[in-house]
């Protein structure tokens, strides 16, 4: 038999206000430091550059959902440019490979963990005709403390 029971006397009120303080974490940010320093000479950024570099990326935060009280799934776009087809593919491999390591736990200063990875898709950018694949990115995080 299951007894009834008022949870409400479980949780303190103080509780309630600490865990309504979160904000999403800055993984847009944390990206573009974090794959600067995995690509080496590559332009990683969250804005196309004025002057299109040989190879670049770009990502961009899509929207999420708050999962529970501590943790959210965003979703990052990842845009691979390059000169040619095969140097945007090449790019786009590498960054896909990296998230996709059984061993990313962080990407800055966000912890990440359960991601999901869609596949490159060849996407050229139509207002300057150049090679680019993108994919998505979907990691758990886990929400920011947030000041009120």
């Amino acid at each position: 038999e299951i007894e009834e029971r008022d949870w409400s006397s479980d949780v303190c009120s103080s509780d309630l206000v600490t865990m309504q303080r979160v904000a999403p974490s800055p993984i847009e940010q944390d990206f573009v430091t974090w794959a600067t320093t995995a690509l080496p000479g590559v332009h990683v950024s969250t804005r196309v550059p004025t002057s299109l570099p040989a190879q670049f990326v770009r990502v961009l935060r899509g929207s999420g959902v708050r999962r529970n009280l501590a943790q959210s799934s965003p979703s990052l776009v990842v845009e691979c440019w390059g000169s040619t087809d095969a140097q945007a593919w090449e790019l786009a491999a590498r960054v896909w490979a990296l998230l996709s390591a059984p061993d990313l736990d962080r990407i800055g200063s966000t912890w990440v963990s359960d991601a999901d990875v869609g596949e490159p898709v060849n996407f050229p950018d139509v207002a300057s005709g150049r090679p680019r694949y993108v994919f998505t990115f979907y990691p758990l995080t886990i929400l920011e403390e947030s000041t009120p």
